[in-house]
């Protein structure tokens, strides 16, 4: 999600003051970066190019509602350093799910649980043993899928070593840091430094650690690429959402993402790639797909990993219409 804000700030600040010196620039970009209607608009847009592309018209209107329900729901922040000489575009850090993440880091339920995924992970990471599954311990500590999900999604919404909604907890100066708080955050810090450990020294296990155990396809290590579109498209369903679209909305989140991150710059902002060749890409498109529809359908759904691949090695539409096909 950063690269697409970042992309789309500086495409913007680059059309608009195409001969202005750097400095100009960066501030046009911070501006925007700052302004959470223009930015979430940019977002929006992204999205929406993918609904228009994808839909015949009635229902790419009908995706495009969609979308915009899904960003209120996204609630994403963002927080750029105060001191503007220290100011560079890929500067700024951020939270999705804020109010969630805030008040879930401020109970205790949320102690006892970070406190046993802790002990298990560090148990099968020390001795390789345990049969711990992240996703069966939040259902188990929270009762329900829809619950469990939101859990999953805001907390572990960012694996890589960013980490950007930890950067984003040190910055924030509008949240109350209580000590059960506090004590969240150090509990959820060790967590992802344990999860990132076992990606490095125990890769191939990844799936029947982090996934729910009944989808047996090839996931990405990049979690978040699952959990992020299987709430969204909870949340969606609770709100009465065509089903289609209830999996359709957060999977233009994912497509967008995917599409950019693959190109250089903004070559794919608002157009596609013609091929995805690479296959970390091709996973985690698949993760973001197999996220919602479980979201939504459970799992009964029509998904083929080979046969995503195959087709987008050889047109990235094709590939995509093809998914379409099954709804």
């Amino acid at each position: 999600m950063k690269t697409i804000i970042l992309t789309l700030s500086l495409l913007l600040a680059s059309s608009s003051f195409a001969q202005a010196p750097a400095k100009r620039s960066n501030g046009l970009v911070r501006f925007i970066v700052e302004n959470a209607y223009i930015r979430n608009l940019g977002l929006q847009s992204v999205m929406n190019a993918r609904c228009k592309t994808y839909f015949n018209y009635f229902e790419g209107l009908y995706c495009q509602e969609i979308v915009g329900y899904m960003m209120g729901h996204l609630d994403i922040d963002m927080i750029i350093p105060e001191n503007k000489s220290m100011w560079r575009p890929s500067a700024f850090v951020f939270a999705a799910f804020k109010s969630d993440f805030v008040t879930i880091l401020g109970s205790p339920q949320t102690s006892a649980f970070l406190r046993k995924a802790n002990e298990e992970l560090s148990q099968h990471l020390a001795y390789g043993d345990s049969d711990a599954n992240l996703w069966e311990l939040a259902l188990s500590y929270y009762g329900d899928k829809y619950k469990a999900a939101q859990i999953m999604a805001t907390l572990f919404q960012d694996t890589s070593n960013q980490r950007l909604h930890i950067g984003y907890l040190y910055l924030s100066k509008s949240i109350k840091k209580t000590q059960t708080f506090l004590r969240n955050k150090e509990l959820l810090q060790r967590l992802l430094t344990t999860i990132g450990m076992i990606l490095d020294h125990r890769e191939d296990e990844y799936q029947k650690i982090f996934y729910p155990r009944e989808l047996k396809e090839e996931l990405n290590r990049n979690i978040y690429h699952f959990y992020v579109p299987l709430y969204l498209s909870m949340k969606l369903k609770k709100m009465r959402v065509n089903n289609k679209f209830a999996v359709m909305a957060p999977f233009m989140m994912t497509l967008s993402y995917e599409f950019i991150t693959y190109g250089r710059g903004a070559d794919n902002l608002y157009s596609d790639p013609l091929v995805i060749r690479r296959e970390g890409t091709v996973k985690d498109i698949f993760g973001g797909y197999c996220g919602a529809n479980y979201g939504v359908f459970g799992n009964r759904f029509h998904r083929n990993y080979n046969d995503l691949k195959s087709n987008l090695y050889r047109s990235t539409h094709l590939a995509i219409d093809e998914l379409f096909r099954h709804y």
